[in-house]
């Protein structure tokens, strides 16, 4: 016998309705704590909506009725209290069919129990925070197909990109086909590293060098490009530090970033007229450096005083490291000093800058090891990443009220600084910024400043900063244990 959660009457069977109040008992949700508080709900709810068949609460287990039916009411009463009845059966039902789902719900089960289909299945996991990623159409992996020494793909015209040399040659002419292919174009970093090759010569047709196609052929001295070249990527024969001479193509287009970084053989190189566009300083580093010709007809770029330019003369890219002067004096309309435009000019101890600059590009002067003193102009708003990283002679520098950032590596290992002013308006100091300053022992914090990387002032052994006292200056000092000063 079990107890009817409504009436509190015996009834045979817990599973059914009570026979007194018409109370549907449901024996799936019996046993567990939480779901027994919704039964409980679910009572009140069903009471207050059939008030007529529940007893006073005062009425005691004792007085129970009899069990057996009643004898039948007159006709006009019944019809009136099967009325009232239907509709709070109606009502409850909807009331229990809602609190069925939504305890289904809380307990991370479907919904919908008597379907089993892969939807169901999909909305359980997602119910239960798995995450199902959508199927999303990737770009298969091109085959890579060989041909002696060379390994290839097939681009969308059915030519062929190189994409590896497998050869030990010294000496190697690249062939025009392979597997039937005309090859069109040198792949990324296709003969990165082959450092025994000494000369290569690139078949006509050929139309694209890739991104560090030739980077690390450390020995290479000689190498021929054919005219139907019209883009040579970033980086494409960096550190071909044996390269002496090269010529570029008749129909050049574009030439990348540091293309020809750290050929430290190089002491002359000419730009064809063709050339419309070009990367940062493609002739970083190029320590012997001394000449850059250009077609005058070019109608992008322009030298002035040896010095390349972009052809309106606000950009500067390239000051060719192998100039022997130790002064230079940047021209009055000039906006933008791009980036590592005088990276490694071991000669140069001053520089002038004029107001018109409003941007200095990262790495501008990077390894300037004989540069001493710079003023930066007023304009100029931002110290980006490594612009005098490895001025190791820089004993002074002015920055100007306006600058808010000072990047990363800024001034990192600029040994021969002992003093730097911060203007007010500087918020922000990067990674490593004035890392190892061995010579810097004063600095100040300004009161703007919210936020500094922790590598900021690694190595700066004999540094005491100075800062306000309650700023972020203090707290980082604390923090990190840099010795300091109150203003």
């Amino acid at each position: 016998m079990y107890k009817c959660p409504a009436c509190g009457r015996e009834i045979e069977k817990y599973d059914s309705t009570c026979p007194f109040c018409r109370f549907p008992v449901i024996s799936t949700l019996h046993g567990d704590p939480e779901e027994e508080k919704q039964i409980l709900a679910y009572v009140e709810e069903y009471k207050r909506m059939n008030p007529e068949l529940f007893p006073e609460e005062s009425t005691s287990a004792d007085d129970q009725p009899d069990i057996n039916p009643p004898q039948p009411a007159p006709v006009e009463d019944k019809s009136h209290i099967e009325k009232k009845n239907s509709h709070g059966c109606l009502i409850f039902v909807v009331i229990l069919v809602l609190g069925f789902f939504l305890v289904r719900a809380i307990l991370g089960y479907p919904l919908w129990p008597w379907r089993n289909t892969q939807n169901d299945i999909q909305a359980t996991d997602n119910s239960k925070n798995v995450s199902i990623p959508e199927k999303t159409t990737e770009t298969p992996e091109p085959e890579i197909f060989s041909a002696g020494e060379y390994d290839y793909i097939l681009l969308d015209d059915n030519s062929a990109e190189i994409v590896a040399f497998q050869g030990e040659e010294t000496d190697i002419t690249i062939p025009g086909e392979l597997g039937g292919h005309q090859v069109f174009s040198i792949g990324e970093s296709s003969f990165k590293d082959c450092n025994k090759l000494k000369s290569i010569i690139i078949p006509d047709g050929v139309t694209t060098i890739g991104e560090s196609a030739f980077t690390n052929c450390f020995n290479l001295t000689s190498v021929m490009i054919p005219d139907s070249v019209s883009v040579i990527g970033h980086r494409a024969f960096a550190v071909c530090s044996k390269l002496s001479d090269i010529i570029l193509p008749h129909y050049l287009e574009y030439i990348g970033e540091y293309a020809f970084t750290n050929c430290y053989q190089l002491t002359s190189i000419t730009i064809p007229g063709s050339v419309t566009e070009i990367g940062a300083n493609p002739f970083k580093s190029c320590v012997n450096l001394e000449e850059i010709h250009i077609s005058s007809e070019n109608p992008q770029l322009d030298l002035v005083d040896s010095v390349l330019f972009s052809k309106d003369h606000t950009r500067l890219i390239t000051y060719p490291c192998g100039l022997k002067a130790d002064h230079y004096i940047i021209p009055e309309d000039t906006v933008l000093i791009g980036n590592a435009a005088f990276a490694d000019c071991p000669a140069l101890t001053s520089i002038t800058i004029p107001d018109s600059v409003n941007s200095i590009g990262d790495f501008a002067f990077m390894g300037c090891d004989s540069l001493i003193n710079i003023v930066i102009p007023d304009g100029v708003t931002e110290i980006n990443n490594s612009s005098f990283r490895y001025c190791s002679g820089l004993t002074g520098i002015t920055i100007p009220d306006g600058v808010t950032m000072i990047g990363d590596y800024a001034f990192e290992d600029c040994r021969g600084l002992t003093s730097i002013i911060l203007p007010g308006t500087v918020t922000s100091i990067g990674y490593s910024t004035f890392c190892r300053c061995t010579g810097l022992t004063n600095l100040t914090i300004p009161e703007n400043v919210t936020d500094i990387d922790r590598s900021a002032f690694n190595g700066c052994e004999n540094l005491i900063i100075t800062v306000i006292s309650g700023s972020y200056g203090e707290g980082y000092c604390k923090k990190y244990t840099i010795p300091f000063k109150l203003e």
